[in-house]
């Protein structure tokens, strides 16, 4: 029988994070990001910096701590792993690694950059203490070189054309999306910081639209969105955003571009009122969040955009520059629309409330119950009085000094509510009857015992309910017919 082969394909994301599934062996995800390291460092010379020594490669590992050591010869297995793996999922078009002899191995940097950029970006996230060991004192600027560009690459065994993404430039998804893959809420306030630094700096470019990440980090530390940053780790703040502009080819105009020595360039004048409508965006989402970023008082984001507006020279522009704005008031319009509602629900429970205890009928839980129920702390002595004067009056219409006498609870609802044997009856159809047993049952497991046994906290709503609910059962023993035994 014939074996069909599977079609070879490229390298995935997904090939990555497997890498060291299969034996446990940690250290062999680290690897792809020695291969860049040396590649940006190396500034991307090909035939040079994407050619790699497993036994440097091996020293790397060890100096990190990411491993205590290799067994004699061990070292030559680190990047042969890579081209068994390689081989045996078919990832050869094009292939990312091949062996060239003497323990030295070709890698595809020039086709498979952006992928490692990616994947450096999700290694930073889920594996954050393996990456500090491996850049405890400084680590690469990951994001690609102005110059650096998607062409057409040539592989010693394929040829393959690769079709990059057309650059683009930043949507609201995009900035929506900062922040998802690490779960770091605080990287979703970076443009409204950036924001915040261009309306209080008079928009004024070249100053108010350059920040340092020492300054970023310490804001968002200030602001209790971040308990504080591991020694070097306040520097990966503005670079994570970097990363992902050029991991999804954000750069049509770029928003972010880092100048060195800590310091970025944002594109406020292109992006201004993209970050207006994120800004409306992140207000509504995250509350919490932006009154810790803003405690006392946030800048006038309105006015500040009206002013823009009125400079404005074009159509076009002044149409461009009025749309967040225009944002802004629909969902202000929505928070109003949903306070009505809110407000209306309230007032039919108000009308509830004001109305529960003078629709009680019977007198005597009116009047053990109806000072409870006005104030928030008593709330739960009203409940267990009314489960009292429940018990209380089965007790009575039963007679009360035969065995009832001692009995209580669930125990007192059987004696009083079987079907044919019990005492009361209140249904003659015996279903019906066991029907209203497993009502007054309920009202005792449910009802009387968890307060009684435990603090529970009543909304006033709930405690009227629960008595209303008491005064109904009561009602039904007064159609009670006591049985002759």
């Amino acid at each position: 029988m014939a074996i069909t082969k599977k079609t070879s394909r490229s390298w995935e994301l997904e090939d990555f994070l497997d890498l060291g599934a299969r034996g446990g062996k940690i250290y062999m995800k680290a690897i792809p990001l020695l291969f860049l390291e040396k590649w940006i460092q190396g500034n991307r010379k090909e035939g040079i910096a994407n050619f790699c020594q497993t036994k440097d490669i091996a020293l790397r590992l060890q100096a990190s701590g990411l491993v205590s050591g290799f067994k004699p010869k061990g070292t030559s297995n680190v990047c042969s792993a890579f081209v068994k793996m390689q081989n045996a999922r078919n990832l050869t078009n094009p292939p990312l690694i091949n062996h060239e002899g003497g323990g030295r191995f070709y890698i595809n940097l020039p086709r498979y950059e952006t992928l490692l950029q990616n994947y450096q970006q999700i290694f930073y996230d889920k594996y954050p203490n393996l990456f500090s060991m491996l850049f405890h004192n400084k680590e690469p600027e990951w994001e690609q070189h102005k110059s650096s560009i998607e062409k057409v690459v040539e592989s010693k065994d394929l040829t393959m054309t690769k079709t990059k993404e057309a650059p683009r430039s930043w949507e609201i998804d995009d900035l929506l999306y900062i922040g998802v893959k690490g779960g770091k809420m605080y990287m979703k306030a970076l443009p409204i910081l950036f924001l915040e630094k261009w309306l209080n700096g008079n928009r004024k470019e070249g100053e108010a639209n350059y920040h340092k990440t020492k300054e970023i980090a310490k804001r968002l530390q200030n602001s209790d969105l971040v308990d504080g940053f591991k020694p070097r780790g306040s520097s990966t703040v503005c670079s994570a955003l970097v990363r992902m502009q050029n991991a999804r080819n954000l750069t049509n105009p770029p928003l972010i571009r880092h100048e060195g020595g800590g310091k970025f360039y944002i594109n406020l004048p292109r992006y201004e009122p993209l970050l207006y409508e994120y800004q409306k965006i992140f207000y509504d989402k995250y509350p919490n969040v932006y009154s810790k970023l803003f405690p006392k008082k946030e800048p006038e984001w309105e006015k500040a955009m009206l002013s823009k507006i009125e400079k404005a020279d074009s159509k076009d522009e002044i149409t461009k520059l009025l749309t967040p704005l225009e944002n802004s008031l629909r969902n202000k319009q929505l928070i109003i629309d949903k306070l009505n509602e809110e407000n209306i629900k309230l007032k039919s429970e108000l009308n509830f409330i004001k109305t529960a205890v003078s629709t009680i009928s019977d007198v005597e839980l009116k009047h053990d119950c109806e000072e409870f129920l006005k104030r928030e702390d008593t709330l739960i002595d009203a409940v267990r009085r009314a489960g009292v004067v429940l018990e209380t009056r089965i007790k009575s219409v039963i007679g009360g000094e035969g065995p009832e006498k001692f009995k209580t609870g669930v125990d007192l609802v059987e004696y009083a509510f079987t079907p044919k044997s019990g005492m009361l009856t209140i249904r003659d159809h015996p279903a019906e009857q066991d029907g209203v047993k497993l009502l007054f049952k309920g009202a005792f497991q449910f009802v009387r015992n968890p307060p009684s046994h435990k603090k529970i906290q009543y909304s006033e709503i709930e405690a009227r309910q629960t008595v209303t609910l008491i005064d109904y059962l009561l009602s039904l023993l007064r159609q009670a017919k006591k049985n002759i035994k």
